[in-house]
């Protein structure tokens, strides 16, 4: 059976809700778009499926010191 798909992507975007806008970052420009239109596209429309995804690198594992104290030294039990 054959099918349509309409389908829209944003990478590195930032949602503004006060001017129902979405921008799109790139390494040289940024571009940015009207988030209510491209929605009112599917208004109405079954089957959407939906996915807002934001990520973080994760920060990097650092090594713990070795902060114990060597007592056997300075004469205290322990």
């Amino acid at each position: 059976m054959a099918s349509l798909v309409k389908q829209v992507n944003f990478k590195n975007a930032t949602i503004n809700l006060a001017d129902k806008s979405i921008t799109e970052f790139t390494r040289d420009d940024s571009k940015t778009y009207d988030l209510y239109s491209i929605l009112t596209d599917f208004d109405n429309v079954d089957g959407i499926s939906l996915t807002i995804k934001q990520s973080d690198d994760l920060p990097e594992k650092v090594e713990a010191e070795d902060t114990s104290v060597d007592n056997s030294e300075s004469g205290e039990d322990g």
